[in-house]
């Protein structure tokens, strides 16, 4: 680009001219070769499926998500789409984890029966620092989607009694609750005890409904 510099000011020294020349020619085609060698690092596959089940404590979730880079870069990997909130990265090693336990019936509540939402997509970059020429970049150079299917766990009911202060004559009313969706042919059977660390026995008159009225027979028991 400083030919016609040269020439123009250093005609009695053409020798110089050429040596110039030459040397910041080779300069920039050896610069040019160096900066275009840079290969971006690559995941190797576009998609990943992961499984976890819900209310498992936070932590790892399967193994590393690594690209590989023929440079040997060092690489960077981050989370480029939500849910950031839910889930995070290792920036070093790639491993992906829950910041909190996953819950099955959160995800899906108000979902219809024919469209249940019980996984997380997004996706993970990775990038090595730099552009194809081989200068500091920051920008992601591969994507890998990630879909993480959260697996539902049978979990027990939750009672509840209805009462303010249990007496002879007032009826207690329980009513019952499934964290799993909707409860169904519910059988009940109602107990006593002279202690409330067990020993429980049956009450065999009108003990096998929702409602119960204490009798005189109940008083002090549990």
């Amino acid at each position: 680009m400083s030919y016609r510099a040269f020439l123009g000011v250093l005609t009695v020294l053409p020798f110089l001219v050429l040596a110039v020349l030459y040397t910041a020619g080779s300069l920039e085609a050896a610069g040019q070769g160096q900066n275009s060698q840079n290969s971006p690092p690559d995941f190797g596959e576009t998609t990943i499926t992961l499984s976890v089940t819900e209310n498992v404590a936070a932590g790892v979730l399967g193994a590393p998500i690594t690209a590989t880079d023929a440079d040997n870069d060092t690489l960077r990997y981050t989370i480029t789409t939500t849910p950031q909130d839910t889930f995070g990265i290792d920036l070093v090693t790639g491993q992906l984890s829950t910041k909190a336990p996953l819950n099955y019936e959160a995800m899906s509540i108000h979902q219809t029966p024919s469209y249940m939402l019980t996984s997380y997509y997004f996706y993970i970059g990775v990038s090595d620092g730099k552009n194809a020429r081989g200068y500091g970049d920051g920008s992601v150079d591969d994507e890998i989607a990630v879909e993480v299917n959260v697996i539902d766990m049978e979990e027990e009911g939750v009672v509840d009694l209805l009462w303010d202060q249990p007496q002879v004559g007032t009826p207690i009313v329980a009513s019952v609750s499934d964290p799993d969706g909707e409860v169904s042919d519910v059988t009940w059977q109602w107990a006593g005890s002279t202690s409330n660390t067990g020993n429980w026995t049956d009450i065999t008159t009108n003990g096998t409904s929702d409602t119960y009225t204490p009798v005189a027979a109940d008083n002090d028991k549990y």
